[in-house]
């Protein structure tokens, strides 16, 4: 920017207009002016009943058939009390226009408002209320320029050649093809044990094979059993109790048989011998012999 006067906003109602460095419009559109003509350009004051007019075609840079750049000096207008030029006559010598853009880089010094990039196009004019609505956008403001530091650490890698890369992509294979060459012998020298272990196995006498420390108990001679007796009962058959001899009585009478007779009842000793199936068979013996009734009374 030069030394020469530049506008000043005399309206405090479009105090909304300065940026957060508080920066009128019109201070902010001579910075942007000056990005195309070596940093050197000026807004001057309006005088009553006069606009600002549009580049001439030696002057119709990017700069200044930008639309930002006539939004900022529409609203540095607007805070001067004065009047605007429509958009579409503003840029009547610029071959090409540039609605809602810089191209140039935005000075370090210098914030722009995001209202600098509303449309105007659309009315072809700048729009203040349109304008105002836009205060809650940020700024737009200077790319940070990366030091010569960290230029020098960026630059100072080493790029990779095509050695390096076909280096690298070598040792994939060489190093798939001595571990697939390991895997090989481990499985060969695994099948050549398996195999000499099997024809000793075949070689060896069967007793030889298994050694447990382990030796069965001689087999216990067959048992002898001994037969087992028990005397066994027949059933029993009723008959009347004697009754004692009376002289009067003469069923109390003793009795040819009875006398002579003995009284054998029906019993057997049997003795219970298992043969070698696991029946068993009887043997009868001797009946014990029993009391004789001689038929003399009995007290």
């Amino acid at each position: 920017m030069s030394n020469t006067e530049t506008a000043t906003c005399t309206d405090t109602a479009f105090q909304w207009t300065f940026n957060s460095l508080n920066q009128s419009p019109c201070v902010i559109a001579s910075y942007l002016g000056g990005v195309c003509n070596n940093g050197q350009f000026n807004v001057p004051p309006l005088s009553v009943d006069r606009v600002y007019l549009g580049p001439v075609p030696a002057t119709a840079n990017s700069c200044r058939c930008s639309s930002v750049f006539y939004s900022l000096i529409a609203a540095c207008s607007a805070c001067q009390t004065r009047e605007w030029l429509n958009w579409s006559s503003y840029n009547t010598n610029c071959s090409t226009v540039y609605p809602g853009i810089f191209t140039g880089s935005i000075p370090s010094g210098t914030k722009v408002p995001h209202y600098a990039y509303i449309d105007v196009v659309g009315n072809d004019t700048f729009n203040t209320a349109t304008a105002f609505g836009a205060l809650d956008f940020p700024e737009s403001s200077a790319i940070p320029q990366s030091t010569g530091t960290s230029t020098s650490s960026i630059t100072g890698l080493p790029a990779p050649t095509q050695t390096t890369s076909s280096g690298s992509s070598k040792a994939g294979p060489i190093a798939g093809g001595v571990v697939g060459g390991v895997v090989f012998l481990a499985i060969v020298a695994a099948g050549l044990f398996w195999w000499i272990r099997r024809r000793r196995n075949v070689r060896t006498a069967p007793s030889a094979m298994v050694n447990t420390g382990y030796s069965a108990p001689p087999a216990a001679p067959p048992a002898t059993t001994t037969p087992m007796s028990f005397t066994s009962a027949q059933p029993l058959t009723t008959m009347p109790a004697p009754r004692l001899y009376d002289p009067s009585d003469p069923s109390t009478y003793p009795s040819t048989a009875a006398t002579s007779g003995v009284f054998t009842p029906p019993m057997q000793q049997q003795s219970l011998h298992p043969n070698h199936s696991g029946s068993t068979y009887y043997s009868a013996g001797q009946a014990p012999q029993t009391s004789r009734y001689t038929g003399a009374p009995e007290l």
